[in-house]
């Protein structure tokens, strides 16, 4: 019998086999990516919820529907947040004006220049024209809690709520007047009008979202810096001064860290488990391009989704920190964000960016507290120089008069600072790298650099400070 059948017989059996073998190589090849993104998305999956299930047991209460269920109502009789609605239907859709803005940031921003005659007859003639809205926002000084009607946005808690159109007006409403009233000398008024701004803020109070607990800062900031403009034309009534100073201590220490950034994570833990279900929704938004990039692949949105909800809880941990440690813990927390946008890892872009906003705003709450405190610390000089006509030697001289305590420093855990000049002084709060900028202090969240923050008092020789001419009348609105 002749070999070669048998022999063609083996080679076609072996070219077979190797085909066979080469076919299932390609297809087990063509299958490895699938299997390795199968088990990272099976870990991301476990770290995520083995996350959510930590948090539920530490801290039960925090997803949305708890948190919107702890929202009480408050009485209409009592509603600071209906007579805000109510004086700012009374104005016009986009107001004010928009060559208002540099009279109110002068003096919160540092600069060191002064609202002249011209200033003075436009802001008189404009607030004139809304005397009734004035008339029904002065009323807010006799109200301390608010309640808007909310809902969480399906932006993750990132989008303003509409009301908060209204808050704005009503604050700079109520921050011109205080203004104007400081510059015409009719200061008392000024005080009741700062009073006012106060409640515009704490209408605000518990409202589970960054947006509406910044705006809620800026009208405190925005009543702090009307009082220094106040004090900086005359003499203020001390009593009024006290009331002043005691909202003011009311309010220090609200936590507006955790307020607003429980209800950002919670929003965005919503949003982001429901990510793939909504992209319609989600494709709306700013960014399509980046949306669309992270929609292609559930383990992108698994990893901004985790990546997002450890970092607010590390954030909400910093807040319960004693001080300085907020400010430090808030800085590295603020720094490992950087250092991750640095790396360019696109799948956790908008996680990053999330992150990013819920820094910014951790930041703004820390030098908040800080201003709030300067202030309350010279409200107090100023009081008891009104009483002893001299300043005091020391912070440590106010207590327990003026003060409870001297206030502290949060960002070093120390007390605030204060500076004599000839013809000031100066109450301000350094910051993490101590310096003192030669004097120039600001009363806003703004990041302009080579400013510190802090209030400025005006030797009583030195006021009112100086105006063109003589003012030209009366606040618009008597209280």
């Amino acid at each position: 019998m002749s070999l070669v059948p048998a022999i063609l017989r083996t080679r076609r059996s072996r070219i077979f086999l190797f085909a066979i073998t080469v076919f299932l190589a390609l297809i087990l090849a063509a299958q490895v990516p699938r299997l390795i993104h199968h088990h990272e998305e099976k870990k991301v999956t476990a770290e995520l919820d083995a996350f959510i299930a930590e948090l539920n047991a530490k801290e039960p209460g925090w997803q949305l529907a708890d948190i919107e269920a702890r929202l009480a109502p408050v009485p209409d009789e009592e509603n600071s947040a209906k007579i805000v609605l109510a004086a700012s239907k009374l104005l016009p859709e986009k107001w004010p004006p928009e060559e208002f803005a540099d009279m109110k940031h002068r003096q919160s921003e540092g600069k060191d220049d002064w609202l002249q005659k011209e200033d003075i007859q436009i802001l008189s003639n404009e607030l004139r024209r809304h005397s009734d809205a004035l008339a029904e926002a002065i009323r807010l000084k006799a109200f301390s809690q608010g309640r808007f009607p909310f809902e969480f946005d399906k932006q993750g808690g990132r989008a303003a709520p509409k009301h908060l159109d209204d808050v704005d007006r009503v604050t700079n409403l109520s921050t011109y007047s205080a203004i104007l009233q400081a510059y015409t000398r009719d200061l008392n008024a000024a005080v009741q009008s700062s009073l006012a701004l106060l409640n515009v803020s704490q209408s605000l109070a518990d409202e589970p979202n960054l947006v509406s607990q910044t705006d809620r800062m800026r009208a405190r900031l925005g009543a702090i810096d009307a009082i220094q403009q106040a004090l900086s034309q005359g003499e203020l009534d001390e009593p009024l001064l006290g009331q002043f100073q005691k909202k003011l201590e009311e309010q220090v220490d609200s936590p507006l860290a955790r307020v607003g950034i429980s209800g950002y994570r919670a929003a965005g833990h919503l949003y982001w488990t429901n990510f793939l279900e909504t992209i319609a929704e989600i494709r709306k938004q700013p960014s399509p391009i980046e949306v669309a990039y992270i929609a292609q692949d559930p383990i992108r949105v698994k990893r901004c989704h985790l990546y997002f909800i450890t970092q607010t809880s590390a954030f909400l941990d910093a807040a319960s920190l004693k001080e300085p440690d907020q400010a430090i813990r808030g800085a590295q927390l603020e720094n490992a964000n950087v250092r991750q946008a640095m790396a360019l890892d696109k799948d956790l872009r908008a996680g990053i960016l999330w992150v990013a906003s819920c820094s910014a705003f951790f930041e703004k709450t820390l030098k908040c507290r800080a201003i709030t405190r300067c202030a309350i610390a010279a409200i107090a000089m100023e009081r008891y120089r009104i009483k002893h006509h001299r300043w005091p030697e020391s912070l440590e001289a106010l207590v327990p008069e003026f003060l409870k305590e001297v206030p502290v420093n949060p960002f070093l855990g120390e007390p605030i600072s204060f500076k004599f000049s000839d013809d000031q002084v100066m109450i301000y709060a350094v910051e993490a790298d101590r310096k003192f900028h030669d004097g120039k202090l600001r009363t806003s969240l703004s990041f302009t650099s080579g400013v510190n923050l802090g209030i400025r008092l005006w030797d009583p020789k030195k006021r009112p400070r100086p105006l063109s001419s003589a003012p030209v009348e009366k606040s618009v609105v008597q209280q």
